[in-house]
């Protein structure tokens, strides 16, 4: 168990030394390519590509800064001093996102019994964990869908909800949720798919449980359990 765990150590120590190394050429270039871009007279075609080296560039970074979250919050080097009116903080969530979902035609709806409050967390990593289911729903709902967000206490534990009318998902998308690079609902999205493991490894982090349910055509259901 101890050789298992020093791998373990080990294997993040290697994620996060790769990812701050890559950081440095990910930055030089992005900043000769803008450079070159502001030069006068560029071929319309050379200015295509370097918007397009830039667009994948960008998506690197992401990449590469998800990456490090996940080892920095497997790794616990995060704090968690924060105590958090949890039906605050999804407010401060739904008011960020509704001008998305007003222009996506979806309504969000907020449903709350007594507020909860979340002690010894990290509220910017919670804040991060309900902002991209949320906006996830918002982006995969139809013009006049609804997402019904609900906070109730069941059986002493409390439960936060967040449940959409949108396309729903397969057994083999929800099996592979949240895997790493497998997490794409739309092939044409140009996220990183490692979206939502970012957010599995924030309520383990927390010893948040996640359960989600979803059929194709019928919408998806996350919830999730504080303890």
């Amino acid at each position: 168990m101890k050789k298992i765990e020093d791998l373990f150590l080990a294997e993040k120590e290697i994620t996060v030394n790769i990812s701050h190394e890559l950081m440095t050429p990910v930055s030089v270039l992005r900043s000769k390519l803008e450079n070159m871009m502001l030069q006068k007279g560029l071929d319309h075609d050379v200015e295509a590509g370097i918007e397009e080296s830039l667009r994948m560039l960008h998506r690197l970074k992401t990449l590469i800064n998800s990456l490090l979250t996940i080892a920095r919050i497997e790794s616990r080097q995060y704090l968690k001093e924060d105590n958090i009116k949890v039906r605050e903080l999804v407010g401060e969530v739904i008011e960020e996102l509704s001008p998305v979902a007003v222009d996506a035609g979806v309504k969000i709806i907020l449903a709350w019994d007594d507020d909860f409050i979340f002690r010894n967390a990290n509220r910017s990593l919670i804040f991060s964990m309900f902002y991209n289911v949320v906006n996830n729903a918002v982006k995969h709902t139809p013009r006049k869908g609804k997402i019904d967000i609900a906070g109730k206490w069941r059986d002493a534990i409390f439960e936060v909800s967040v449940i959409d009318t949108g396309k729903g998902m397969t057994q083999k998308q929800l099996d592979n949720l949240f895997s790493r690079f497998s997490t794409k609902l739309d092939p044409a999205d140009d996220s990183t798919g490692i979206g939502l493991a970012i957010r599995k490894s924030i309520a383990d982090f927390h010893d948040i449980a996640i359960r989600v349910l979803s059929e194709p055509g019928k919408g998806t259901e996350f919830f999730f359990f504080f303890p």
